[in-house]
């Protein structure tokens, strides 16, 4: 027989192990579990290098909130990357090359001024193949608040308190 299972490669690149536990039915009696490792190796005609732009917009230091992502093309056939567009008018990318038609850099910015909270979007960008005409490249920014509180919330006892109470609030400056 056979044992089927699905296995999402989502933004997975390279060499990627996976383990199965198969149990088998009948209680007491069934044969133990038996592990299976599952090793493949997922090949992407352009691999993105991380595979999000994840990171944290500074308000103050604009310099210290650009992600840079390496784009690598892997065929065999030059690469032409076209402009890139954003699908979240904070965000913002500019495409250089860095080896002609095989790496580029993709830096990808929060555009000022932005308010408190988290930008998620997709730099999109056309390319010269035919396989995968399209690329896009997803992007989660926090952009924190000025000024953060910690604990938010302070919890008094019903009054009338009986003695003095004496609680610590962190106040950060971003």
């Amino acid at each position: 027989g056979g044992i089927p299972f699905e296995f999402h490669t989502g933004n997975y690149s390279g060499p990627v192990t996976e383990t199965i536990t198969v149990r088998f039915p009948g209680g007491d009696l069934a044969p133990p579990p038996v592990i299976l490792k599952v090793k493949a190796d997922i090949w992407r005609p352009i691999d993105l290098r991380p595979a999000a732009a994840v990171f944290e917009y500074f308000p103050d230091d604009p310099g210290a909130s650009v992600f840079t992502v390496r784009i690598v093309n892997q065929t065999a056939e030059p690469l032409e990357l076209f402009p890139p567009s954003s699908s979240h008018p904070a965000l913002s990318a500019a495409l250089s090359q860095v080896v002609p038609g095989r790496e580029f850099d993709l830096t990808v910015q929060v555009t000022p001024p932005a308010k408190p909270a988290n930008v998620v979007g997709t730099i999109t960008m056309k390319t010269s193949l035919a396989s995968m005409p399209r690329l896009e490249v997803p992007v989660h920014a926090l952009v924190p608040a000025p000024v953060s509180l910690s604990p938010r919330t302070l919890r008094l006892p019903a009054g009338p308190i009986a003695s003095a109470e004496s609680h610590t609030v962190e106040i950060r400056n971003h």
